[in-house]
């Protein structure tokens, strides 16, 4: 659900982003952060630190407020089918 106005900085996004990244045993870290606000999500580009300036393609993650962070795939709507995934679209209701 959308958090009402609350809005985490995208440094805590990336710190959530390389705690996942690390339990994962990647070597990646989080790079830069993309604020989704339909979803009011941050969408982190994972990066090569040996290589930060190179562009990795195949994904990315999504840290929802609250810490939970999942992957992505790298189709223009992989934020959006996350979303419904989770029951988090815009304006529906939660199911409890």
């Amino acid at each position: 659900m959308p958090s009402q106005g609350w809005r985490m900085r995208h440094q805590a996004a990336k710190r959530i982003a390389n705690a996942h990244l690390r339990a994962q045993g990647s070597s990646l870290a989080a790079g830069p952060a993309h604020w989704d606000g339909t979803h009011e999500v941050w969408v982190v580009a994972p990066r090569d630190p040996a290589h930060p300036d190179e562009m990795l393609f195949g994904g990315a993650l999504v840290v929802i407020p609250g810490g939970e962070c999942h992957e992505i795939g790298s189709l223009p709507d992989a934020v959006d089918e996350l979303m419904m995934s989770l029951g988090r679209w815009p304006g529906l209701e939660p199911t409890a």
